[in-house]
C-alpha cells in the first residue's frame, strides 16, 4: 500500500516546479497519513522497522534528490545522516511509537472512563437499593403498627362488648334479686296476712264460743 501510495504522487515529488517544502507537505499529507493508519495497534518487529525506515529514506531521497559530490564532481545518492539532517521532522519509527503511547494512554484512560462510569452506576443502583430497602423497612414498620393497632382495636371492642355484656348482666342480676327480694316480701307478707286472717278467724271463733258458753 504505501508502494502505490509513493508511485501516486511520484512525479509530484521528482518535480522541479514545486518547492522541497511542498513536497515534503506532499509526503506527510498523503504518504505518511496512509502509511501510518492503523500503527497505534502495530507491534513492530525490527525487520519491520527497517523495511519501514528503508521507504522512507527512499520518499526523502526523492524529495531533496541528489547532491554533487565535492571531491568527485559527481552526483550521488543522500546519504542515510544527510537526508535525516535535511528532514528536520522525527522519523517514522518515533511517529509509530508516539502514536501507539499516545493510544495507549487513551485506551487506558478510555478503560478508567470505563470503570468509573461503572462504578458510578453500581453506586447509583446501590443508592437506589438502598433507599428501596429504607422505604420497603418503613413500610413494614408501617404495617406492623397498622397491623398492631388493629389488633389493639379488635382488643379494645371485643373488651367493650364484654364490658356492656357483664354491665347488662350484672343490671340483669340486679333486677333479678330485686325482684326475688320482692316476690319473697311478698310471700312473706301474703303469708302473714293468711296467718294474721286466721288468727282472726280463730279469735273471732274463740270469742264465739266464750259468748255461747
Amino acid at each position: 500500500m504505501e508502494n502505490a501510495c509513493y508511485y501516486s504522487v511520484e512525479k509530484l515529488l521528482s518535480s522541479s516546479l514545486l518547492s522541497k517544502n511542498l513536497k515534503v507537505r506532499i509526503y506527510k499529507t498523503v504518504i505518511f497519513s496512509v502509511v501510518l493508519y492503523g500503527c497505534e495497534t502495530w507491534t513492530l518487529t525490527l525487520r519491520e522497522e527497517h523495511r519501514l525506515r528503508v521507504f522512507e529514506n527512499k520518499v526523502l531521497r526523492k524529495i531533496f534528490g541528489a547532491k554533487k559530490d565535492e571531491v568527485t564532481g559527481e552526483w550521488r545518492k543522500l546519504h542515510n545522516a544527510e537526508v535525516n539532517t535535511l528532514y528536520s521532522s522525527p522519523d517514522i519509527i518515533r511517529n509509530i511509537k508516539s502514536r501507539c503511547l499516545r493510544w495507549a494512554g487513551n485506551e487506558k484512560n478510555k478503560r478508567k472512563k470505563e470503570r468509573d462510569e461503572k462504578n458510578s452506576k453500581k453506586l447509583e443502583r446501590d443508592e437506589k437499593n438502598e433507599r428501596k430497602k429504607e422505604r420497603d423497612e418503613k413500610n413494614s414498620k408501617k404495617l406492623e403498627r397498622d397491623e398492631k393497632n388493629e389488633r389493639k382495636k379488635e382488643r379494645d371492642e371485643k373488651n367493650s362488648k364484654k364490658l356492656e355484656r357483664n354491665e347488662k348482666n350484672k343490671r340483669k342480676k340486679e333486677r333479678d334479686e330485686k325482684n326475688s327480694k320482692k316476690l319473697e316480701r311478698d310471700e312473706k307478707n301474703e303469708r302473714k296476712k293468711e296467718r294474721d286472717e286466721k288468727n282472726s278467724k280463730k279469735l273471732k271463733r274463740d270469742e264465739k264460743n266464750k259468748r255461747k258458753k
